[in-house]
């Protein structure tokens, strides 16, 4: 594919003049290495935006494809290799460290051998900083291997990066990186997309990042063995945002982790049982909780818990729920009923989310459109006293769900006019479509 910036000036001479003279166009370089017969041309081109972006910061994306493998000091590729070719691996390491002081978002595939010779070649060229990087991202590696008698390596460059923030480990399923990588996990503020083998993994995440504010899919694995389970430790951390799926029970978790400054909650939850009690406890003692997004799969929910659970929150502002199952009816009739505000709502204590501002639902939906019209209509009139008027609906409805029709759905439509937002869509999508980013 063609960068923007050269497919751009390839226009006529008057664009490729102010393309050249503009360096900010220049700032973004993605190196996809599917084979090794890319290299050159891959260096050619990581040369050319580098000098052309002047001395603006730089977001580098760096990917090694399945046929391209690294060994040691040898690039092997199907038929005879050049000198020529033997030496482009190094001059591409050369290349990026010459360029350091400018990294400001780094994404890269995680391999030991490829960032070690990045280390030994930013030893080559000492002093140097990496004060701009606040972003890094690992993703799982599929080409560059290193050797396989490989001794192991301790990475330590990304402790020279005083404002690196955030770090996103794009699903890496393999833990080997926790020995590997050294990291300023004092400082980071956000962590993405980490695999915890179990409870304790993650607490260790928490210990090492005090200052830690967002953890964006976080999937716990598997519960600890049940000798660590008999004397739970309780964790308390100031983390303010939290996206969490559950491999295996949560309870563990839930029972032994307060997070007393959590805005924004995402659960999702694969097993076949829920302990609503667990978590309508660890939910209370979150008394800042104001999101809460939560997806329900493969078993069954009684409203008698969801709605005890709801009842606990009387202060979130937005609440979506995602569903996939029609057999469990979770959006059941009388949950939308207890949803619906009355004119007593102010003196009603087991009034249902009385400061809810937000609503979305996603999946497949089993209701009576005239009690879940009857809900809407006594939010989205004006404010009952002691509670807010809804100010946005969205709904997401799978195609093969024949329980609900858009005609259904008119009056809803009435009701709320541009504050509706309502979707046919044909797959459960991963995250959340409404709350995309965590507060």
């Amino acid at each position: 594919m063609v960068p923007t910036p050269i497919l751009i000036g390839g226009v006529c001479k008057r664009w490729r003049v102010a393309i050249i003279s503009t360096p900010l166009l220049w700032t973004k370089i993605r190196m996809d290495i599917y084979l090794p017969s890319t290299l050159a041309s891959t260096l050619n081109l990581f040369r050319l935006f580098a000098a052309r972006s002047g001395t603006c910061s730089l977001d580098i994306a760096i990917g090694f494809g399945q046929s391209t493998t690294y060994h040691g000091d040898q690039m092997f590729c199907p038929g005879s290799v050049s000198e020529a070719q033997l030496e482009l691996p190094q001059l591409l390491v050369n290349a990026l460290a010459a360029s350091v002081e400018r990294w400001k978002f780094l994404r890269i595939s995680y391999s030991t051998s490829f960032l070690s010779m990045v280390e030994q070649a930013l030893g080559r060229r000492h002093p140097w900083s990496m004060q701009r990087l606040r972003k890094l991202v690992l993703t799982f590696n599929l080409g560059w291997i290193g050797s396989q008698n490989e001794i192991p390596i301790r990475i330590s460059i990304f402790l020279s990066a005083p404002n690196l923030r955030h770090i996103d480990f794009g699903h890496m399923h393999n833990s080997s990186w926790r020995q590997e990588l050294q990291l300023p996990w004092q400082q980071i503020e956000q962590l993405d997309h980490v695999y915890a083998l179990n409870y304790n993994d993650f607490t260790l995440c928490l210990q090492q990042s005090p200052n830690l504010i967002r953890f964006d899919v976080l999937v716990i694995r598997s519960s600890p063995p049940p000798t660590l389970q008999a004397v739970p430790n309780l964790v308390r951390h100031p983390l303010q945002s939290l996206s969490v799926h559950f491999r295996d029970e949560c309870t563990t978790f839930l029972r032994n982790t307060v997070l007393s400054h959590l805005r924004d909650l995402r659960i999702t939850h694969v097993h076949s049982s829920f302990p609503w009690e667990v978590v309508t406890s660890f939910m209370s003692a979150s008394p800042a909780l104001r999101r809460l997004v939560l997806r329900i799969r493969h078993f069954k929910v009684l409203h008698e818990d969801m709605r005890t659970m709801l009842h606990a929150l009387p202060r979130l502002e937005e609440f979506e729920l995602f569903y996939c199952q029609i057999s469990q009816q979770t959006c059941s009739n009388e949950l939308f009923a207890d949803l619906t505000l009355t004119s007593s709502a102010r003196c009603d204590t087991s009034a249902l989310l009385p400061n809810l501002r937000v609503l979305s639902l996603v999946g497949v939906f089993a209701m009576d459109p005239i009690i879940f019209t009857a809900m809407i209509r006594s939010r989205s009139g004006k404010d009952a006293p002691g509670t807010t008027t809804l100010q946005s609906l969205h709904m997401y409805i799978m195609e093969n769900d024949i329980l609900l029709t858009s005609d259904d759905l008119a009056e809803v439509k009435a009701l709320m006019g541009y504050r509706a937002h309502i979707y046919q869509i044909d797959r459960m999508p991963f995250r959340s479509p409404t709350f995309p980013d965590l507060l």
